[in-house]
């Protein structure tokens, strides 16, 4: 997810640019965000992601996350409620997931068990976590998440076109990369603010559809922030939907830790080992690998999660 999947981070910004003409092709472009974010070997983010006034019961109103990433691998530790009409509900619930070798294992720490199973499932995808919506970094060869919901997916269509000015956002000149896509019957795209000068960086995206060009959704990063020599990530954002079942504003805040510093580090040199079943799931668990067909208690002599 991070190297050449999450190298399609859409805010994963690193490193300043040079002096670029008053506007870059679309090639242009794409190479310099695959360069940008190259740069990141491994991410370790902690964030809130939470909704705007009463969503239904089938959306997740409060949620604290802790998202590691290393290539394909990805870890996170998860804490959240759902809404409802009546407010949001008073059960916290816990999970925890990795993915790993064509593997995913899911801890449910409120009961003590564990899951085991090939392929990267839906519960081990960050792509739909606030850190990825507001950043736009979902895997462009991965076989969850949508086209859509990928920077570099789009960056790669032929069909994209680059506005011939520059426009700002947050007092910032960026590119505009405008995208369109089919959705069914119905005409749809996308439109990227980029931010050149502070390595290729995505401020901003808008998802529309015809007739009308409606936006119905809309992705912002409101605060950047440079985490290491050169790297730029984001640190706060929103996501704002309009669609027939629910109307709000999600908004993402990296936690900041007794410093007032973001919770948020690059290429500390993770080892392939965290992502593993052995290191995330607690001893003592009860562990169904679906992969093996057996059930069995997670070891004393394995460590438990770092």
């Amino acid at each position: 997810m991070i190297a050449h999947a999450c190298v399609a981070v859409v805010s994963c910004v690193l490193g300043g640019a040079a002096s670029q003409p008053s506007t870059l092709s679309r090639e242009q472009l794409l190479a310099g965000v695959e360069k940008a974010r190259g740069r990141i070997k491994d991410l370790d983010v902690t964030f809130t992601y939470n909704v705007s006034g009463k969503p239904p019961r089938t959306i997740v109103a409060r949620s604290r996350m802790r998202l590691v990433l290393k290539g394909e691998m990805c870890y996170m530790e998860h804490a959240y409620r759902f809404g409802g009409p009546d407010g949001d509900e008073k059960r916290l619930h816990h999970r925890r997931a990795a993915y790993r070798g064509g593997f995913s294992t899911i801890v449910f720490p409120d009961d003590k068990t564990a899951l085991i199973q090939p392929d990267q499932t839906r519960d081990a995808d960050p792509s739909t976590s606030g850190f990825f919506q507001v950043s736009q970094w979902t895997d462009p060869e991965g076989n969850v998440g949508s086209y859509k919901d990928s920077l570099l997916a789009a960056m790669r269509d032929p069909k994209g076109r680059v506005r011939p000015k520059l426009d700002t956002i947050n007092g910032h000149a960026c590119h505009v990369l405008e995208v369109p896509f089919h959705q069914g019957e119905v005409a749809v795209g996308a439109t990227y603010w980029i931010d050149v000068q502070r390595g290729f960086s995505l401020l901003k995206t808008e998802y529309w559809r015809y007739p009308g060009r409606g936006v119905r959704k809309t992705c912002k990063v409101t605060k950047l922030a440079s985490v290491a020599k050169g790297i730029w990530l984001p640190v706060a954002g929103t996501v704002k939907v309009k669609a027939p079942s629910y109307e709000g504003t999600m908004v993402m805040q990296v936690e900041l830790d007794r410093a007032g510093k973001p919770k948020l580090k690059v290429n500390t040199g993770v080892p392939d080992s965290f992502f593993s079943a052995e290191t995330v799931i607690p001893v003592g668990y009860r562990v169904y690998d679906k992969h093996k067909d057996k059930s069995y208690k997670m070891p004393k002599h394995v460590r438990k999660p770092a």
